[in-house]
């Protein structure tokens, strides 16, 4: 059994405060109560998150049969698989017991989520390493290494690129007004580094969304060739999430809501809106058939319903716009992964107390190691 100093010792990270676990029984498992983490800092949303989607996979458990009593395929080993690089499998229940193994591959031991001696689950083990993989990992690495320039000038830069009509002259005339000399050039790299880098770190802080999916395409040209920005938003405008591809077909419908249904801040659809473009029943069904969407999951054809996603095309149509179009497909979708980011740090889908841009901003410098 690896002891809680042990544990302690293998995800400090340098300058940052312990985690301090406060351990809780009341998640349901319907075999054993499991404890519950609350950890300090950004930790804190990870962790609840992450509680909260394994109770209800744990709770609506269902699988294929493959043996006598045995069990695989189960919604839980997507996220081992995904996070962990654990296989798992669930033995047959009953109501009064649910019962999960894992082969040992990093030397964790399987108990069925049973508490040890210093009061700590395989349960919590699972979320202390979704915290090390996705947030210390991200920390340590180092994106500003051999830049010419201070991280804070880099950010300040993009983040203006993305939220604002500017060109990158603009904002070499506006560096160059505090003593600044830029190439518009050494922007442009900047943008399409770290407008990505923005996107895959703010996902884990995004508010959740709800279960009415409003979803459309809009027309992106790239290179003097119209492409297709899937996006969409649940029923109060937050952003679900977006998609561009070279073709429209329940293909690449299909690979969009993949897409979305991976967000850990995406609740699974109760009704989803769409225009009367006929790929996305066609997707919506072969989704269903692969238990991605639930299967009372109902397609809504009402068009006064939809405004409300293109209404938000709006934002990116008019900042792409600016822009005097895109040269390739992969600069196109670095930039709009970063202009989407920040839209929606605008919309106030970041769980923040006080939503001022200054607040934003210190929030978006954090994301990336710097002190405020």
């Amino acid at each position: 059994m690896m002891k809680q100093e042990q544990l302690e010792e293998y995800i400090e990270v340098q300058e940052r405060k312990e985690i301090v676990y406060r351990i809780y029984h009341n998640l349901s498992l319907g075999y054993d109560k499991g404890a519950i983490y609350v950890s300090t800092h950004h930790a804190e949303i990870i962790v609840r998150k992450l509680l909260q989607h394994i109770e209800e996979i744990v709770l609506n458990m269902k699988s294929k049969r493959v043996k006598d009593n045995w069990f695989i395929g189960s919604p839980l080993e997507n996220i081992l698989c995904k996070y962990f690089g654990f296989t798992s499998h669930t033995r047959r229940w009953d109501q009064e017991y649910v019962e999960i193994e894992m082969h040992h591959n990093w030397g964790f031991w399987c108990k069925n989520f049973e508490v040890d001696e210093n009061g700590l689950s395989n349960l919590e083990i699972l979320i202390v390493l979704l915290y090390k993989r996705c947030v210390i990992s991200m920390e340590k690495e180092n994106l500003f290494k051999w830049k010419h320039y201070q991280p804070d000038i880099i950010l300040l830069t993009v983040r203006w690129y993305l939220r604002y009509n500017l060109s990158f002259r603009d904002l070499v005339e506006m560096m160059e007004e505090r003593g600044l000399f830029l190439a518009h050039t050494t922007i442009m790299r900047w943008v399409h580094q770290y407008g990505p880098e923005l996107d895959k770190r703010i996902r884990r802080y995004l508010k959740q969304t709800n279960d009415s999916w409003r979803v459309d395409e809009t027309y992106i040209k790239v290179k003097g060739q119209w492409m297709y920005l899937y996006r969409a938003v649940d029923s109060e405008g937050n952003t679900i999430d977006f998609y561009l591809s070279k073709s429209r077909n329940h293909k690449a419908a299909k690979r969009f809501f993949k897409k979305a249904l991976r967000s850990f801040h995406v609740s699974k659809p109760r009704i989803i809106t769409v225009d009367k473009n006929p790929a996305y029943p066609i997707a919506i069904e072969q989704l269903k058939k692969e238990k991605r969407i639930p299967i009372g999951t109902k397609i809504r054809r009402i068009k006064y319903l939809n405004n409300i996603v293109e209404q938000d095309h709006r934002f990116i149509k008019k900042r792409i716009r600016s822009m005097l179009g895109f040269k390739s497909y992969k600069t196109s979708a670095s930039i709009l992964s970063g202009v989407e980011a920040m839209h929606m740090v605008k919309k106030e889908q970041i769980d923040l107390q006080d939503q001022s841009v200054q607040n934003q901003n210190i929030f978006i410098n954090q994301l990336f190691g710097l002190t405020a």
